[in-house]
This record gives structure tokens, sequence and C-alpha cells, in this order.
């Protein structure tokens, strides 16, 4: 996609995304390293947040929202239920089979599938 100004940054998400990866982040450093936490490493693990989020809103001008995936899923999954709800989606199985995705029958088993009966001993 192409660069688009006019599309809208959800700054105060964002900034809050950020801040929760500084905190964790720092709170990781500050536990992992004995003795060598000091103002220079919560410097460069600020500058990083930074570049993080210049990184995400040139990202969200570009039409990619790193925000947004969360709420895409729940869309999709809202929008099965209802269909589920509505009778589209067939559950039953078809002729007393059962069934695997949708109504797509089951394969008939093979050797491979250890559906027949064995006549070889198990390993122990």
């Amino acid at each position: 996609m192409a660069w688009d100004s006019k599309r809208p940054i959800r700054w105060k998400q964002l900034l809050r995304l950020v801040g929760v990866f500084l905190l964790l982040f720092n709170l990781f450093l500050y536990f992992t390293s004995k003795n060598n936490y000091g103002l220079k490493v919560f410097g460069v693990s600020l500058i990083s947040a930074l570049f993080y989020l210049l990184f995400a809103v040139i990202m969200t001008k570009f039409g990619m929202d790193p925000l947004a995936n969360r709420e895409r899923r729940m869309a999709a999954i809202e929008a099965r239920r209802a269909e589920k709800a509505s009778g589209k989606a067939s559950t039953t199985p078809t002729k007393g089979k059962k069934t695997i995705a949708g109504d797509r029958p089951r394969p008939p088993a093979t050797s491979r599938t250890n559906a027949s009966n064995r006549q070889v001993p198990r390993r122990k």
C-alpha cells in the first residue's frame, strides 16, 4: 500500500503499548543485570522505544496497524459465531459418518492410521 497521510493514528493506545514495553524491558534489565543497570541502560531502552514508536507510526501510515490485529480476530470470531447461530454452517454429520472440517467426509482407514486389527505383538 502507498503512504496515506490521512490515515488516523491511535496515539493513546500506541503510547500505552510502548510504555508497557519500556516498563517490562527495564524491569527485565534491572533484575538480570547485577550491577550494570544505570542511566545509560535506561537511556538506550528509551531510545529503542522511540524507534519502535517511529516505526509503528510509519507502518500505520502505510496501512499496517499493529493495534488492529486483535480487533480483526475478534470480529472474525464474532462473524463465525453469528454464522453458526443462523444455521448456515451445518454441524451435523452427513449419512451418519463423522466429518472432519465442514461437509468433507473422513478419509478411509489405512494401515498407517493403525485402524486395522494388528496381529503383530506390540513392543513393550
